[in-house]
């Protein structure tokens, strides 16, 4: 039966917990930060005491205080920690139960970190016993429970990674140890730590790679060993009381890598210093430095100091409960009684290490173990896919909103690039109607001074020349009267005729000017009035039509009109060669239209030169604010139609 075991294989990395209890705690909402700091400092004061049970009593303390003040990080790291300190002294059943009593306040204080330490301290001490199958169960059930790895996440995976390499050591499955390594590795390496807690981190790594290396590349295993012992004299053991272990580790696997390599001496010395350091404190290891030096005697052929020491060891209280190690020291005790020729005592002690190999590993647990193993890579490519899947739906959301922020950015570009041009545009018009309306306000000042100009002729024709031809008639008719020279002759009396006739074209050339009926009748009326005049002077019928009430009408707008109808009147007289005229007046929802039509010779309105009656004529009506439509052709005669709106007032 050839079978290769090592001390090196019960010696691994297994817990990284308490230099993680960062004295930094995070406070609940209803503790104060006096408790906390109590707390803290119980915390500093355990990780101080190089004695175990120095440090448990302060331990204690922080943990009732915790528990006293419902603090509940405080109590599970306290909790947690004294378990450690149990598993590392042997005492593998007060640390499961300070492990248990710590789990519900691991699930009170909320933290995913604390949760999977905590499971992370049931693994180390079923592994220390060597069950495997459990040990296995908590750490991936450890891991379970870390879903986002923050930094204090990360540094507990860390830990577990670095437990379950080991416990894959143990079972000689070293390609899946390498893979946990690795994992563990490639997360120390993206955070940032404080120094004490990234070399402990570094230290348990480089355990593990050394332990790895061991069969394969002796000299490989050497350097890692060497720079953990490099490592560990760095830190300061008031800051970080791993440093002893740390020591104790590395020479007891330094002292392990020499018996392999046949450098006995060398082994012994590396071993000795292993077993001062860790005695009292850290019984696995001082059970590991002792079965190496144990070979290194076998093999410088010291017998009796080799058995005596096999003897006591494996007698010891603290090995009671460890299969694993168990089963090295038979089996090195095994092969000294072979090399004394003490045959029987060697095949005894080959019945207890197969005993223990079966109760230790058979191929159902071995198979259990796998499966979990399987189950972990399982679910850690699920959710991996899932990430990935994550990531893409996420790519898919923020894609979706880019191109909604983006449409959204068009969508605003066009409505401000709309509105700025409907402000233009609004500007525009409102620029053109102040243009329109200063353009009316010129024409109605125009249309006005022309009216007070007519009035102010009529004024003249009517009170000034009308007087005096009314003085001068008199006189003459006064002559006749009173019998003097020519009084009787036709020349007399066709002057006398000339005169009145005078008189009457004055007086009819002041009413046009100033038709004093539109102050006395409305507009219809007056615009009769002077239909009838017109027709009274012969060679024109004139037909006068109105409709709707008129009564409203201002004064200035009523002479506006009045004087239109008079232009497109004068214009038929003077050019239409017409015989009948229609002059139509209609008010309708406040509307005012006009219409003058004619039936004389007409013109072409395309060509027609625009003379001074056409222009008083459009003058006028856009004074008003007015539409003028002419229609007209030759020998059809001519039609006019204005419309007006008329505003609040008719001014």
């Amino acid at each position: 039966m050839s079978v290769l075991l090592t001390a090196r294989q019960y010696v691994p990395f297994v817990l990284l917990f308490l230099c993680l209890c960062s004295p930094v705690l995070a406070q609940n909402s209803t503790v104060t930060k006096s408790d906390t700091t109590a707390v803290v400092a119980l915390l500093r004061a355990a990780q101080q005491q190089q004695n175990p049970d120095s440090s448990i009593k302060r331990l204690e303390e922080a943990a009732k205080l915790s528990i006293d003040k419902k603090y509940y990080l405080g109590a599970v790291q306290s909790l947690v920690a004294i378990g450690s300190k149990y598993s590392d002294i042997g005492k593998y059943e007060q640390a499961t139960d300070y492990a248990t009593r710590a789990l519900p306040y691991a699930q009170l204080a909320g933290d995913e970190s604390q949760l999977a330490f905590t499971h992370n301290l049931f693994g180390v001490i079923a592994l220390m016993q060597g069950n495997y199958p459990e040990a296995s169960a908590a750490y991936f059930k450890a891991l379970g429970e870390i879903h986002h790895m923050d930094s204090n996440a990360r540094r507990a995976a860390i830990t577990i990674y670095g437990n379950i390499a080991s416990l894959n050591g143990r079972m000689g499955q070293n390609d899946k140890k390498l893979y946990y390594l690795n994992k563990g590795e490639e997360l120390a390496r993206q955070i940032r730590m404080p120094r004490e807690i990234g070399n402990t981190l570094l230290a348990g790594i480089l355990i593990n790679k050394g332990n790895y290396y061991l069969q394969q590349k002796p000299d490989s295993a050497v350097y890692y060993y060497m720079q953990v012992l490099n490592i560990a004299d760095s830190m300061d053991v008031k800051k970080n009381n791993k440093k002893p272990r740390f020591q104790a580790l590395a020479l007891t696997n330094l002292g392990d890598v020499f018996v392999q390599k046949g450098e006995y001496e060398k082994a012994a010395a590396y071993c000795i210093k292993a077993i001062e350091l860790a005695k009292d404190k850290f019984a696995y290891i001082a059970v590991a430095a002792k079965f190496s030096l144990a070979e290194a005697y076998r093999n410088l052929k010291k017998y009796p100091e080799a058995e005596a020491l096999l003897l006591s060891t494996l007698n010891e209280d603290a090995l009671a409960s460890r299969k694993d190690q168990q089963e090295l020291g038979y089996f090195t005790l095994a092969k000294l009684y072979k090399d004394t020729k003490e045959y029987k005592k060697a095949l005894d002690c080959m019945d207890t290490l197969i005993a223990l190999k079966d109760t230790l590993m058979n191929a159902e647990k071995a198979k259990e173990i796998n499966q979990l193993d399987i189950n972990f890579k399982t679910a850690e490519k699920d959710k991996q896919i899932a990430l990935q899947q994550n990531k893409i739906n996420n790519q898919r959301i923020w894609m979706a909103i880019a191109c909604s922020g983006v449409l959204v950015i068009l969508l605003l570009s066009v409505g401000f690039y709309r509105i700025s041009m409907q402000r233009r545009q609004l500007q525009s018009e409102q620029i053109r109607l102040l243009e329109q309306e200063h353009k009316i306000e010129v024409l109605k000042a125009a249309v006005h001074s022309e009216d007070n100009e007519r009035t102010r002729i009529a004024r003249e024709l009517h009170d000034g020349i009308g007087g005096m031809l009314s003085a001068a008639m008199m006189r003459f008719s006064a002559m006749g009267d009173d019998g003097g020279q020519g009084g009787g002759t036709p020349d007399y009396r066709i002057a006398i005729d000339i005169l009145g006739q005078m008189g009457d074209e004055i007086r009819k050339t002041a009413h046009n000017l100033m038709p004093e009926v539109l102050l006395k009748q409305s507009l219809p009326e007056a615009l009769r009035v002077y239909c009838d005049n017109i027709q009274e002077g012969g060679g024109l019928r004139m037909d006068f039509q109105s409709y709707g009430a008129f009564d409203s009408l201002s004064e200035n707008f009523k002479l506006n009109v009045y004087r239109i109808v008079q232009e497109l009147v004068k214009n038929i007289l003077q050019h239409a060669k017409a015989t009948e005229v229609l002059v139509q007046l209609m008010l309708n929802d406040n509307v005012l239209s006009v219409t003058v039509e004619d039936n004389g010779v007409g013109f072409d309105k395309d060509n027609v030169t625009t003379g001074i009656g056409l222009y008083n004529l459009q003058t006028r009506v856009s004074s008003l604010d007015g539409r003028i439509i002419i229609q007209s052709e030759y020998g059809k005669g001519t039609s006019v139609f204005i419309e007006f709106d008329l505003p609040q007032g008719n001014e």
